[in-house]
């Protein structure tokens, strides 16, 4: 069974990286208006999407871009 990750778990990770949401459409590069529907639940998350909050949290952790650590 997969697990899967929903809007609101996206801006759990997000805020518990003490990352703004504007702060993270600008590095994501995916539009402010985009994340907050997803993270909303007006939206679903794309996998594109999940890969890049991923990232970046990853990134503002300090923790190696290639782990197989999740959200």
């Amino acid at each position: 069974m997969s697990s899967v990750v929903t809007g609101e778990m996206l801006k759990a990770a997000r805020e518990a990286a003490s990352i703004g949401l504007s702060a993270m459409a600008t590095r994501t590069h995916f539009s402010l208006s985009h994340l907050s529907n997803v993270e909303a639940g007006r939206r679903a998350p794309t996998a594109d999407l999940i890969a890049a909050y991923e990232q970046e949290i990853r990134v503002r952790r300090g923790v190696a871009r290639t782990g197989p650590q999740a959200l």
